[in-house]
């Protein structure tokens, strides 16, 4: 099999998953989390119509709002 760039992460999640006593398959399981994280990363690409970490084209600062700054803990500016 030729070595893929996330063959060492797939590796490693299974180790922690094993050494951890979480099972491989089946309810609760590394694949099904798996699988249910990758089909809600999907459907939120779908509905902002873009991945999440990356910003809508033509815009500048967060996507939807343009804003340069986001709010920090009450209600101060992060990067002020």
């Amino acid at each position: 099999m030729p070595w893929r760039p996330w063959t060492r992460m797939i590796d490693g999640l299974v180790a922690r998953a094993q050494a951890s006593g979480m099972k491989l398959t089946g309810e609760g399981g590394l694949l099904a989390e798996l699988t249910r994280r990758l089909a809600l990363e999907g459907e939120l690409t779908d509905h902002l119509g873009h991945e999440a970490v990356e910003r809508a084209a033509g815009r500048g600062g967060d996507s939807p709002t343009g804003s340069r700054f986001g709010t920090g803990r009450a209600g101060e500016p992060e990067n002020a």
